[in-house]
Order: C-alpha cells, then sequence, then structure tokens
C-alpha cells in the first residue's frame, strides 16, 4: 500500500479507506520513496508533478 511507504507524507482515512496526503511539497529526502508508493498505488490515485 502506498500510505505504509513514507508516513510523512501519506496517511489513511479510517472512515474510508482513502489515502490522506500529509503534505502537498514532499521534500528532496522522500522523494525516492513516494515516487516507490506512487508506481504502486493500487488504486493509481496519486501522482507527482514538478514545479
Amino acid at each position: 500500500m502506498c500510505v505504509l511507504n513514507e508516513d510523512s507524507v501519506f496517511d489513511q482515512s479510517e472512515e474510508d479507506g482513502r489515502v490522506v496526503l500529509l503534505t502537498d511539497t514532499p521534500g528532496p529526502e522522500v522523494e525516492a520513496t513516494v515516487r516507490y508508493a506512487i508506481q504502486w498505488c493500487p488504486a493509481r490515485a496519486l501522482s507527482l508533478t514538478e514545479d
């Protein structure tokens, strides 16, 4: 699950199980983990855009 990959960026709603984004600007120190989470998100609900 994507939520389990980086708990400083993702959480999961207890109400409906949806992924909750904790920050919309993850730092470079978690970029690789965030990219991995996006790649393996079972719902394909995540994406990353570059500024």
